[in-house]
């Protein structure tokens, strides 16, 4: 059993992100299983070495621990190269020249404003793989249906993924997609399973495609954690002021208590260490995550 936490060196770490990080550490370690620390670097423009040690930091400040730190994303392109070859010699690859204006105006009569979906402008093959733009993902026409996913043939809801939407796989300005890094780093790193945020529940059916296309007949079983929410009712961000963990002033077991009690692990927001909680999630896990978010703003004692 090889679980990971994976965050993305674009900040502090939040309330959100700590709760996250707990109930991934607590499934591996009441199974006995190994804990993976992997820096999701692949945005090189926001991402920062300091918010790196930044999270390193304040992982160990709470109890969580790692049994290994693999290789970040900024140093594992030759390796998605070589996945994104494999999906092109499977007819799954295509190069896109669209601008973001492009596929507006492609959407914009009669379906009105541009809501996310591709309009499948360069799906036709139009431009050579080894040329410029960006290279997309080709989803099979009879991938509709597979494994129970549940794919749309409609446009998605704003901030949701429709499968049929070609997602990138690698940037125009040569850098990878998250979708292609995280699959290609789970399969390699031998992942079985995630415990990540909600808000990534859309990505489960592309990724278990991508899995499986690259030779990986048993994807990892993911598991989606409670999302934190601030008081305006949108997800916890730093657009809500002092939500970092370590700007809460609470010495560590204070706000590992109070994680607990927003996972719904324990009935007080007592002070506590993660060793302390595994009992708990033995017995309160499954429910902790079929929670779909947390008040953060009833209980955290942050100007949020």
């Amino acid at each position: 059993m090889v679980g990971r936490f994976a965050p993305s060196p674009t900040g502090i770490m939040h309330w959100g992100n700590a709760s996250t990080a707990l109930a991934a550490w607590l499934q591996m370690r009441a199974e006995d299983g190994r804990m993976l620390l992997r820096m999701e670097d692949v945005d090189p423009q926001r991402s920062k070495p300091e918010f790196a040690d930044g999270w390193r930091r304040d992982l160990s400040w709470l109890g969580l621990d790692w049994d290994e730190e693999v290789a970040p994303q900024s140093q594992r392109g030759p390796r998605y190269a070589e996945a994104l070859a494999n999906l092109a010699a499977q007819g799954l690859v295509f190069a896109c020249r669209c601008t973001r204006r492009d596929m507006e105006d492609a959407v914009s009569a009669p379906h009105g404003s541009f809501m996310g979906s591709y309009p499948g402008t360069c799906a036709d093959g139009r431009w050579p793989l080894d040329g410029p733009g960006a290279r997309r993902l080709r989803i099979p026409h009879d991938f509709f249906g597979r494994d129970g996913a549940n794919l749309r043939d409609e446009p998605a809801a704003p901030g949701q993924l429709a499968l049929n939407d070609a997602v990138v796989l690698r940037r125009a300005d040569g850098a990878w997609a998250y979708q292609l890094a995280v699959v290609v780093d789970d399969l390699d790193q031998g992942v079985t399973h995630i415990v990540r945020g909600r808000d990534l529940e859309d990505s489960a059916p592309l990724q278990q495609f991508l899995h499986r296309t690259l030779g990986n007949p048993q994807p990892p079983q993911v598991a989606h954690a409670p999302l934190w929410m601030g008081p305006d009712g949108h997800r916890l961000s730093k657009r809500h002021g002092s939500v970092g963990v370590r700007n809460s002033e609470l010495e560590a077991a204070q706000a590992v208590g109070l994680l607990a009690h927003g996972l719904g692990l324990r009935d007080r927001p007592d002070a506590c260490t993660p060793r302390e909680l595994i009992d708990d999630w033995r017995a309160r896990g499954p429910a902790t995550l079929a929670c779909g978010e947390v008040a953060a703003a009833s209980f955290l004692p942050l100007p949020l």
